[in-house]
Protein backbone atom coordinates (compact mmCIF):
# COMPACT_ATOMS: atom_id res chain seq x y z
CA UNK A 1 0.00 0.00 0.00
CA UNK A 2 1.02 3.63 -0.36
CA UNK A 3 1.24 4.04 3.42
CA UNK A 4 3.64 1.10 3.77
CA UNK A 5 5.73 2.47 0.91
CA UNK A 6 6.01 5.87 2.60
CA UNK A 7 6.96 4.30 5.93
CA UNK A 8 9.71 2.26 4.31
CA UNK A 9 11.08 5.25 2.43
CA UNK A 10 11.21 7.29 5.63
CA UNK A 11 12.99 4.45 7.44
CA UNK A 12 15.61 4.22 4.70
CA UNK A 13 16.09 8.00 4.61
CA UNK A 14 16.63 8.18 8.35
CA UNK A 15 18.96 5.14 8.21
CA UNK A 16 16.88 3.38 10.87
CA UNK A 17 16.79 0.17 8.87
CA UNK A 18 20.30 -0.81 9.89
CA UNK A 19 23.69 0.46 10.95
CA UNK A 20 25.37 -2.31 8.95
CA UNK A 21 25.37 -3.08 5.19
CA UNK A 22 21.96 -4.05 3.80
CA UNK A 23 21.26 -6.80 1.29
CA UNK A 24 18.10 -8.09 -0.30
CA UNK A 25 16.75 -11.13 -2.08
CA UNK A 26 15.13 -10.54 -5.46
CA UNK A 27 13.02 -13.06 -7.35
CA UNK A 28 11.72 -10.69 -10.00
CA UNK A 29 8.18 -10.90 -8.62
CA UNK A 30 6.07 -7.87 -7.75
CA UNK A 31 6.86 -7.79 -4.03
CA UNK A 32 10.65 -8.02 -4.09
CA UNK A 33 10.83 -5.87 -7.24
CA UNK A 34 8.92 -3.07 -5.50
CA UNK A 35 11.34 -3.20 -2.57
CA UNK A 36 14.31 -3.14 -4.95
CA UNK A 37 12.94 -0.05 -6.68
CA UNK A 38 12.46 1.80 -3.38
CA UNK A 39 15.97 0.92 -2.22
CA UNK A 40 17.51 1.90 -5.55
CA UNK A 41 16.13 5.42 -5.15
CA UNK A 42 16.65 5.96 -1.45
CA UNK A 43 19.95 4.39 -0.33
CA UNK A 44 23.35 5.96 -0.78
CA UNK A 45 25.61 2.94 -0.17
CA UNK A 46 25.29 0.05 -2.66
CA UNK A 47 22.92 -2.78 -1.73
CA UNK A 48 23.89 -6.33 -2.68
CA UNK A 49 21.00 -8.11 -4.38
CA UNK A 50 20.87 -11.92 -4.30
CA UNK A 51 18.99 -13.99 -6.87
CA UNK A 52 18.84 -17.75 -7.32
CA UNK A 53 19.69 -18.81 -10.86
CA UNK A 54 19.05 -22.20 -12.44
CA UNK A 55 20.08 -21.78 -16.06
CA UNK A 56 18.37 -24.06 -18.53
CA UNK A 57 15.48 -24.81 -16.20
CA UNK A 58 12.03 -23.68 -17.35
CA UNK A 59 11.29 -22.44 -13.84
CA UNK A 60 14.33 -20.18 -13.75
CA UNK A 61 13.16 -16.62 -13.00
CA UNK A 62 16.55 -14.93 -12.84
CA UNK A 63 15.88 -13.09 -16.13
CA UNK A 64 13.01 -11.20 -14.46
CA UNK A 65 15.23 -10.27 -11.53
CA UNK A 66 17.96 -9.08 -13.89
CA UNK A 67 15.43 -6.91 -15.74
CA UNK A 68 14.63 -5.19 -12.44
CA UNK A 69 18.23 -4.33 -11.56
CA UNK A 70 19.00 -3.39 -15.17
CA UNK A 71 16.13 -0.90 -14.99
CA UNK A 72 17.81 0.89 -12.05
CA UNK A 73 21.39 0.37 -13.24
CA UNK A 74 21.99 4.06 -13.91
CA UNK A 75 21.54 4.84 -10.20
CA UNK A 76 24.43 2.53 -9.29
CA UNK A 77 22.89 1.48 -5.96
CA UNK A 78 22.07 -2.18 -6.66
CA UNK A 79 24.88 -4.75 -7.01
CA UNK A 80 23.38 -7.93 -8.41
CA UNK A 81 24.80 -11.27 -7.30
CA UNK A 82 23.45 -14.49 -8.82
CA UNK A 83 23.63 -17.71 -6.81
CA UNK A 84 23.97 -20.75 -9.08
CA UNK A 85 21.66 -23.54 -7.94
CA UNK A 86 23.89 -26.05 -9.70
CA UNK A 87 26.29 -25.53 -6.80
CA UNK A 88 23.69 -26.89 -4.40
CA UNK A 89 24.08 -30.39 -2.98
CA UNK A 90 20.78 -31.80 -1.76
CA UNK A 91 22.56 -34.41 0.33
CA UNK A 92 24.82 -31.76 1.83
CA UNK A 93 22.17 -29.10 2.44
CA UNK A 94 19.13 -31.19 3.37
CA UNK A 95 20.03 -31.97 7.00
CA UNK A 96 21.09 -28.39 7.86
CA UNK A 97 17.87 -27.14 6.25
CA UNK A 98 15.78 -29.47 8.39
CA UNK A 99 17.67 -28.48 11.54
CA UNK A 100 17.28 -24.75 10.86
CA UNK A 101 13.64 -25.04 9.80
CA UNK A 102 12.74 -26.99 12.93
CA UNK A 103 9.78 -28.69 11.27
CA UNK A 104 8.96 -30.68 8.12
CA UNK A 105 8.68 -28.74 4.86
CA UNK A 106 7.31 -29.77 1.50
CA UNK A 107 8.96 -27.26 -0.80
CA UNK A 108 12.53 -27.92 -1.99
CA UNK A 109 13.03 -24.18 -2.42
CA UNK A 110 13.78 -24.16 1.33
CA UNK A 111 17.03 -25.98 0.54
CA UNK A 112 18.02 -23.54 -2.21
CA UNK A 113 17.21 -20.69 0.14
CA UNK A 114 19.86 -22.02 2.54
CA UNK A 115 22.43 -21.82 -0.26
CA UNK A 116 21.54 -18.16 -0.78
CA UNK A 117 21.84 -17.48 2.95
CA UNK A 118 25.32 -18.98 2.92
CA UNK A 119 26.32 -16.50 0.22
CA UNK A 120 24.79 -13.66 2.23
CA UNK A 121 26.77 -14.70 5.30
CA UNK A 122 30.02 -14.97 3.34
CA UNK A 123 29.60 -11.36 2.24
CA UNK A 124 29.16 -10.20 5.83
CA UNK A 125 25.61 -8.95 5.36
CA UNK A 126 23.56 -9.00 8.57
CA UNK A 127 20.32 -7.32 7.42
CA UNK A 128 18.40 -8.79 4.49
CA UNK A 129 15.21 -7.47 2.91
CA UNK A 130 12.88 -9.37 0.64
CA UNK A 131 9.30 -9.93 -0.44
CA UNK A 132 8.69 -12.99 1.75
CA UNK A 133 5.33 -12.93 3.51
CA UNK A 134 3.61 -10.45 1.20
CA UNK A 135 1.36 -13.12 -0.30
CA UNK A 136 0.13 -14.04 3.17
CA UNK A 137 -0.49 -10.40 4.06
CA UNK A 138 -2.15 -9.35 0.81
CA UNK A 139 -4.01 -12.58 -0.05
CA UNK A 140 -1.81 -13.63 -2.96
CA UNK A 141 -2.55 -17.34 -2.62
CA UNK A 142 -5.64 -19.00 -4.11
CA UNK A 143 -6.32 -20.83 -0.85
CA UNK A 144 -6.64 -17.50 1.00
CA UNK A 145 -8.90 -16.08 -1.70
CA UNK A 146 -11.16 -19.10 -1.42
CA UNK A 147 -11.45 -18.64 2.34
CA UNK A 148 -12.46 -15.01 1.81
CA UNK A 149 -15.01 -16.05 -0.80
CA UNK A 150 -16.60 -18.51 1.61
CA UNK A 151 -17.10 -15.63 4.02
CA UNK A 152 -18.47 -13.40 1.25
CA UNK A 153 -20.89 -16.12 0.18
CA UNK A 154 -22.21 -16.54 3.72
CA UNK A 155 -22.59 -12.83 4.47
CA UNK A 156 -23.21 -11.12 1.11
CA UNK A 157 -24.97 -13.81 -0.88
CA UNK A 158 -24.53 -15.66 -4.13
CA UNK A 159 -24.49 -12.60 -6.40
CA UNK A 160 -21.57 -10.97 -4.55
CA UNK A 161 -19.78 -14.31 -4.54
CA UNK A 162 -20.17 -14.69 -8.31
CA UNK A 163 -18.88 -11.18 -8.94
CA UNK A 164 -15.81 -11.66 -6.76
CA UNK A 165 -15.08 -15.11 -8.23
CA UNK A 166 -15.28 -13.62 -11.72
CA UNK A 167 -12.89 -10.84 -10.72
CA UNK A 168 -10.42 -13.47 -9.48
CA UNK A 169 -10.77 -15.46 -12.75
CA UNK A 170 -11.72 -18.50 -10.67
CA UNK A 171 -12.55 -21.62 -12.65
CA UNK A 172 -15.72 -23.67 -12.16
CA UNK A 173 -14.01 -26.37 -10.11
CA UNK A 174 -12.66 -23.85 -7.64
CA UNK A 175 -16.05 -22.16 -7.36
CA UNK A 176 -17.71 -25.49 -6.59
CA UNK A 177 -15.05 -26.13 -3.94
CA UNK A 178 -15.88 -22.81 -2.29
CA UNK A 179 -19.61 -23.54 -2.43
CA UNK A 180 -19.07 -26.92 -0.80
CA UNK A 181 -16.94 -25.32 1.95
CA UNK A 182 -19.74 -22.85 2.67
CA UNK A 183 -22.64 -25.29 2.51
CA UNK A 184 -21.07 -28.45 3.96
CA UNK A 185 -17.76 -27.59 5.66
CA UNK A 186 -17.43 -31.00 7.37
CA UNK A 187 -17.81 -32.86 4.07
CA UNK A 188 -15.40 -30.47 2.36
CA UNK A 189 -12.80 -31.06 5.08
CA UNK A 190 -13.19 -34.84 4.80
CA UNK A 191 -12.74 -34.81 1.02
CA UNK A 192 -9.65 -32.60 1.27
CA UNK A 193 -8.14 -34.92 3.86
CA UNK A 194 -8.75 -37.99 1.71
CA UNK A 195 -7.20 -36.20 -1.26
CA UNK A 196 -4.08 -35.36 0.74
CA UNK A 197 -3.76 -38.93 2.01
CA UNK A 198 -4.11 -40.35 -1.52
CA UNK A 199 -1.12 -38.26 -2.61
CA UNK A 200 1.06 -39.76 0.14
CA UNK A 201 1.11 -43.30 -1.23
CA UNK A 202 4.88 -43.17 -1.67
CA UNK A 203 5.59 -42.28 1.97
CA UNK A 204 6.41 -44.97 4.51
CA UNK A 205 3.24 -45.99 6.37
CA UNK A 206 4.96 -45.99 9.75
CA UNK A 207 5.98 -42.37 9.18
CA UNK A 208 2.46 -41.41 8.11
CA UNK A 209 1.00 -42.97 11.27
CA UNK A 210 2.79 -40.33 13.35
CA UNK A 211 1.60 -37.37 11.27
CA UNK A 212 -1.30 -35.37 12.70
CA UNK A 213 -3.82 -34.08 10.16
Amino acid sequence: SEQLRELMIEAVKSQTLSDVPIGMTLSGGLDSSAIAGILAHQVSAPVTVFTARNQGNRYDESAYAKAVTDHWKALGTLEHHFVDMNDMSVSGHLLPSIQIQGEPFGDPSIISHLLIMEQVQQRGIKVLLGGQGADELFFGYDSINQTLLVSALKTLGIQAFRQQAKGLHMDTTSQLRVLLSAIAPALSSTLRRKSRVSRRFFINRELLANVHE
